[in-house]
């Protein structure tokens, strides 16, 4: 996927942006795009750099230029999905999420879903997204989440029965780390 013609130059840029460096990298980018136009791969990696800076229209004008050069990227509705949901403009981010969802169903995209249908009150469907989470992988947030879904529906018993699962998968994370303790010290 990225082009060996600039993979050290991105290495490079991925560098600074784990200093932190976001202007460095974007400067090393921007020079890129400039000898590789129409680059998908560059225009993602551009739009996310500025999404990290807040610049939120420069990383939609990148993002969006990334899909129309291939259609086919997923990390650019990914992107996508993840700028919306910053801006709390949600029906934006499950429309993209869901573009993402045809080439891969992962708990993250499924659970960022169901968050946004929840952030427009929609929780029959943040349920249903919820629920698929919980099928790929079971986390306390999930749970937490869909508690307090049922406590705004004044559902305390179904509320309470999440919470706690919420809380056994705390307690049983803490006991494996003991655990883990417990062995390293024999």
């Amino acid at each position: 996927m990225i082009n060996p013609k600039y993979k050290d130059q991105i290495q490079i840029a991925v560098e600074l942006i784990s200093n932190k460096d976001f202007k460095g990298s974007a400067k090393i980018v921007e020079e890129l795009i400039q000898k590789f136009p129409n680059d998908f791969f560059l225009e993602n990696f551009y739009g996310t750099i500025f999404l990290n800076l807040n610049q939120y229209d420069k990383a939609e004008n990148y993002f969006k230029l990334s899909i129309n050069n291939n259609k086919q990227f997923p990390s650019a509705y990914y992107n996508l999905g993840l700028l919306f949901n910053e801006k709390k403009d949600y029906k934006n981010t499950i429309l993209y999420l869901n573009k993402l969802l045809e080439f891969d169903e992962n708990f993250e995209c499924i659970y960022l879903i169901g968050l946004a249908y929840r952030g427009i009150n929609d929780f029959n469907n943040a349920l249903k997204f919820f629920d698929k989470a919980l099928k790929i992988k079971q986390t306390k947030e999930v749970y937490h989440e869909i508690g307090a879904i049922y406590k705004q529906l004044r559902f305390y018993d179904l509320a309470l029965v999440n919470y706690e699962k919420c809380l056994i998968i705390d307690v049983l994370r803490i006991n494996n780390c003991n655990a883990f303790l417990i062995i390293q010290c024999v």
